[in-house]
């Protein structure tokens, strides 16, 4: 891949990154198969132009650090070249050799990217970086709508996904480019964009304009009024500043451009450090809450696998959060496995069929997928479909998915 164009696409969630990935699409850049981009959803009716595979392994190396997309862990030092993340590292270059291999400009975008990048960084030659900006009220009120998340959180996150975003990109080639801008003044923008990708001439094309005049739409820019007074009133006084510090950064950037990230990101800092008390607080009574749905989730598990598997049996487990889970007079084999451990996510289907068939003639009777592996049944169509095709689905609820191998 040392001889392309990598395009990698930042912003925030709900700060137009899908309306970005369009443009640059229909200026030349190579998303994934079209089969593999994320389907259109209510919230974004024209389309996330996101691979899905790439989301997923995002969503993977989160969980690994014990966080999620919308609620991630924090990260004290640099954890990328650990040897926890080695089978996702072998799945992200199967993933880019298979999909990506013959394209001489192609890119992706997920928002998830701000937080992982060091990880791609590693795996990929040098890149160009599109970072996308939105105004953060208009972000934190599409986040309280849609995902239910407090201002706090919300606007921790804006401000995470920009500091990380600018942090990671410094001294690497990256044009900044703002939602309301591009919505309302796309034929600026686009010349621009098509500069800093090296595809000059097809700004001027008028069938790539005219699918862009069509995608572009001030429909999709809901909170364009939005502002500080929206989350002031009865708010504690360091949410207010966190909240004007995160505006003047934005207004920065906006009116200074990237000379200017420093500063920026220096306001954000601060910010940061003013939300860190309220936003723990409010991770302890959530990490509670989970506490309690684990424990019942996987007392729901055992009293399944205990009616599933006879005593004295084998199954196999496949268990990406690695929950503990013991199962009274049964052995639980773990998948994959290496010398009774537990060896990571499998790099293909390939692997995890032929690894499924060598532990089923080991004499498993069944092999079960937690809930927190059910994504693998997702990102492994092969596997799925040989299952489904091979095997009875004994057990499919919010917990377990169960197929009797014997």
């Amino acid at each position: 891949m040392n001889d392309v164009t990598i395009i990698c696409i930042l912003g925030m969630h709900r700060s137009g990154t899908s309306v970005l990935a369009r443009v640059l699409n229909l200026l030349g850049v190579y998303l994934g198969p079209p089969d593999r981009l994320m389907p259109a959803a209510p919230e974004n009716p024209r389309g996330f132009w996101e691979h899905l595979d790439i989301t997923r392994l995002n969503d993977a190396l989160l969980g690994r650090l014990g966080g999620t997309a919308l609620d991630p862990a924090p990260v004290e030092a640099d954890p990328w070249d650990g040897p926890q993340f080695s089978d996702l590292r072998q799945a992200a270059v199967a993933l880019l050799r298979h999909d990506f291999a013959d394209a001489n400009m192609w890119g992706w975008k997920d928002p998830r990217t701000c937080l992982t990048l060091p990880f791609w960084q590693r795996l990929l030659p040098p890149m160009r970086y599109v970072l996308t900006l939105r105004q953060p009220f208009a972000v934190v009120h599409s986040l309280e709508r849609r995902d239910r998340l407090t201002v706090e959180q919300a606007l921790h996150l804006w401000l995470s996904h920009v500091q990380l975003a600018l942090r990671h990109t410094k001294e690497e080639p990256r044009c900044l480019v703002f939602y309301e801008d591009l919505l309302v003044h796309w034929r600026d923008e686009v010349p621009r964009l098509a500069a800093f990708i090296g595809e000059a001439g097809k700004a001027e094309c008028p069938e790539a304009r005219a699918a862009i005049a069509e995608f572009v739409d001030l429909d999709l820019q809901h909170h364009r009024t939005a502002s500080t007074e929206a989350i002031e009133g009865n708010r504690r006084g360091d949410t207010t500043e966190a909240a004007r510090l995160a505006q003047s950064a934005y207004d920065v950037l906006h009116r200074e451009g990237l000379a200017r990230a420093e500063t920026a990101c220096a306001m954000i800092e601060h910010a940061l450090k003013l939300l860190a008390p309220e936003v723990a607080r409010q991770a302890a009574l959530r990490r509670e809450a989970v506490h309690r749905h684990w424990s019942e989730a996987l007392q729901a598990l055992r009293t399944s696998l205990a009616e599933l598997v006879p005593h004295g049996s084998r199954f196999i487990l496949a268990d990406e959060a690695q929950t503990g889970l013991q199962c009274p007079d049964r052995e639980a084999i773990p998948f994959l496995e290496r010398d009774g451990m537990y060896w990571g996510s499998p790099v293909d289907d390939g692997t995890a069929v032929r690894e499924l068939e060598r532990l089923r003639h080991s004499r498993a009777a069944l092999i079960a997928f937690a809930w927190p592996a059910f994504w693998w049944l997702d990102y492994y169509t092969g596997l799925h479909t040989y299952l489904r095709s091979n095997f009875r689905c004994v057990r499919e609820d919010q917990h377990l998915i169960a197929f009797q191998l014997g």
